[in-house]
């Protein structure tokens, strides 16, 4: 066993220790894009209007005449690629104003709905993106409206009632996304496996391997009163949880099927199910010079997930494909 340990150990040394090792060609089995789990849509309608100037509030909507406007705040948890407009009594051109862009619709039906996608309406193309940093594993990613806090100044130069509008989440690999590597490294990638050092710069995960922190490429996992942390995002896409995170708001969010633990201006609660919320005093999740920070061992076992440590050496699975890797036996 120590034999395989060793083996196991040299081919992550291998892995981590190159800046340009060579993968073999990534073969994609099933590139679905799709929304990511969690909220897809955000509907704003009367409630949401904050300020209106030659429109009126009326049975069906927000009435706006020519030359008047309506404004709506909201806030998206994700970044935003079309929004849905429903609407009656259309006459004229639609602008629609968020913080850094305006958008034009020069012909509505009289009534109906519009689906407004930003990019095709400003005449901007998709944009090459690197899924999970593979240089040659790519899609097509959208322009989009980022997320957070958002005024929407609707206007027209005749008339329109709008109903109500439909902010849609931008479009992404499909989490469950299974790559196909040759590692050729002296071990077989799995699918489920996430192996780490604590003096490394490189997670391996889902049958590839990535920055810990793609902005901060010399950034080693965090370790903090004998625990591990990684940046939040890093950990929820290796564990393939649901996270949200605002550090400027003090707020960040893990979601599995199972459980959810949320941040919240120094307070963390655990919901497990439909249950009870808890109060969790301990710091699953931390704030460091601006980033949040996720424990590893924490949230790994929440899943149901086995962790094991040696030397430094770290490796989430199974308990039993953890033991194989891992275990000091004769």
């Amino acid at each position: 066993m120590k034999r395989k340990f060793a083996s196991y150990f040299l081919a992550l040394v291998m892995l981590l220790s190159v800046p340009n090792l060579a993968f073999a060609k990534d073969y994609i089995a099933d590139l679905n894009i799709s929304h990511a789990p969690g909220d897809s849509y955000r509907t704003v309608d009367n409630d949401d209007c904050i300020a209106m100037e030659g429109a009126k509030e009326v049975s069906d909507g927000i009435a706006i005449s020519a030359g008047g406007y309506a404004v709506y705040g909201c806030h998206t948890p994700f970044n935003t690629r079309a929004i849905t407009i429903s609407y009656e009594d259309a006459e004229g051109t639609l602008t629609l104003e968020t913080r850094d862009n305006v958008y034009t619709v020069e012909e509505l039906a009289e009534s109906g709905e519009y689906k407004l996608v930003f990019g095709d309406n400003l005449g901007i193309a998709s944009q090459d993106y690197m899924y999970n940093g593979a240089n040659d594993v790519g899609y097509q990613r959208e322009f989009v409206e980022h997320r957070g806090e958002h005024e929407l100044k609707v206007s027209t130069t005749g008339k329109i009632t709008i109903v109500q509008m439909e902010l849609e989440k931008e479009y992404t690999p499909d989490p469950l996304l299974k790559r196909l590597v040759d590692v050729s490294a002296g071990v077989s990638a799995t699918y489920s496996t996430v192996m780490l050092d604590e003096r490394a710069t490189i997670i391996v995960a889902n049958g590839g391997r990535r920055y810990i922190d793609n902005n901060d490429k010399t950034m080693t996992p965090y370790k903090y009163k004998d625990r591990l942390y990684l940046p939040i995002n890093t950990l929820a896409k290796a564990l393939e949880y649901y996270h949200e995170d605002y550090p400027e708001k003090g707020y960040a969010l893990m979601r599995s099927d199972t459980h959810e633990v949320a941040l919240l201006y120094g307070r963390i609660t655990v919901t497990e199910g439909t249950g009870e919320t808890i109060v969790l005093n301990d710091e699953v999740i931390i704030h460091r010079d601006g980033k949040t920070l996720a424990a590893v061992r924490y949230f790994a076992e929440l899943i149901g997930d086995t962790v094991g440590y040696r030397d430094g050496f770290v490796v989430i699975d199974n308990k039993y494909t953890v033991e194989s890797i891992i275990e000091d036996g004769e």
